[in-house]
């Protein structure tokens, strides 16, 4: 475990060497690091990785960085084969590495408060927990894009024998159509589909239009069917305006009888009455169907990987007055302060260590635990 937390002087990372992979949490919040090393792919055994409030980093480029100035933050965060939980949140970067679907086991991915951020990245079918609330200046048809993906993602990698869940937590205004079945006020009534058998039914996704009034430090709202609790999610929500709330569950979840009405129901505080409400609610089927559509889009990964850069690029060069990245060679700290020697002399320690040793051990950060249970 690696914590610098608030090492504001730092300013650059010493290279990783291979000798670093049992190294599993790497907590770099609120430092004043302006790029990640190319070698960040060396701590394969990280598994929680912490760069919330780093708004020096202006910009995480994915692996394929044309330009000068994007190659020195140019790293592959798709070879962190292990990482499970990764926050980005309260950042100014414009765009986050595009290989985050490569993650074969991140279950949790925190963007909340970037409110430069312009687009959501695929995310990976073992996501189980997203919070993007607060991103004001995503693009709406990128948002609704990336919901429908995540939604089938998760239906197609969802076990059907145990409980499993996806939850969303994403700043808009309007529920995306791909919700067919929507209606005013606090709850949606489906009917399990009949035109196709049960087998083909993989997946229930809900999606509930809030509004919060004002800032909400934690919540734990349930999802209601038939006025039986169905899920009892925790909710941290820290801005005001409307939000969308989506869950997408398994087959374990839902009954299969004809009619079925969901609801999002808020404890009984009177602190809460007035500060949040939920405005509109949706709800889609996910078939196997959805699924197959689902396949035949991301077969066209690669394609889309490139046209993403192409649009981001020229976000980035068209916002480089207000957004200048700085590349800092030297000096890499500032000397009169000393927690950032200290979080060198961390590194190098660790470094100097034989792959065969066993884990240094530093003080563990708070990291926010996940709310999905197996």
């Amino acid at each position: 475990m690696l914590d610098l937390n608030s090492c504001s002087s730092l300013r650059r990372l010493p290279e990783f060497g291979e000798c670093m992979k049992q190294l599993s949490i790497l907590d770099l919040r609120d430092t004043g690091i302006e790029e990640l090393p190319p070698t960040l792919g060396n701590l394969a055994g990280v598994s929680e990785l912490n760069l919330s409030g780093c708004d020096k980093i202006t910009g995480l480029s994915s692996d394929i960085g044309s330009s000068r100035e994007e190659a020195t933050l140019s790293y592959d965060i798709g070879q962190l084969a292990s990482l499970t939980d990764l926050d980005l949140s309260e950042s100014s970067f414009l765009r986050v590495p595009v290989s985050i679907h490569e993650l074969p086991r991140l279950t949790r991915l925190a963007l909340s408060d970037c409110s430069k951020l312009k687009v959501l990245p695929e995310l990976p079918s073992s996501l189980r927990k997203l919070d993007a609330q607060g991103c004001d200046s995503l693009d709406a048809s990128n948002v609704d894009d990336v919901i429908s993906k995540a939604c089938c993602g998760f239906a197609e990698s969802a076990s059907q024998d145990r409980q499993d869940f996806l939850q969303m937590l994403i700043t808009r205004e309007e529920i995306p159509a791909w919700f067919e079945h929507q209606e005013e006020d606090d709850g949606v009534s489906v009917s399990f589909p009949q035109n196709c058998p049960s087998i083909e039914t993989i997946a229930l996704a809900l999606c509930f239009l809030i509004e919060i009034e004002e800032d909400i430090d934690s919540i734990k709202p349930s999802v209601i069917c038939n006025g039986k609790e169905f899920i009892n999610a925790s909710l941290h929500v820290a801005s005001s305006g409307d939000s969308l709330f989506i869950v997408c569950v398994n087959g374990y979840y839902f009954s299969k009888r004809q009619h079925n009405r969901f609801q999002l129901l808020f404890p009984d505080d009177d602190d809460l009455d007035d500060d949040i409400r939920v405005k509109r609610c949706g709800a889609r089927w996910v078939c196997k169907q959805d699924i197959q559509d689902f396949k035949k889009r991301k077969s066209q990964t690669g394609k889309r990987k490139a046209t993403l850069e192409l649009n981001m690029d020229m976000i980035l060069h068209s916002s480089a007055s207000t957004n200048k990245m700085l590349v800092v060679d030297s000096p890499v700290y500032e000397q009169e302060i000393e927690p950032a020697a200290t979080a060198e002399g961390a590194i190098s320690h660790l470094a100097s260590g034989k792959s065969s040793d066993p884990p240094q051990l530093l003080p563990l950060f708070p990291l926010h635990p996940s709310s999905h249970s197996s």
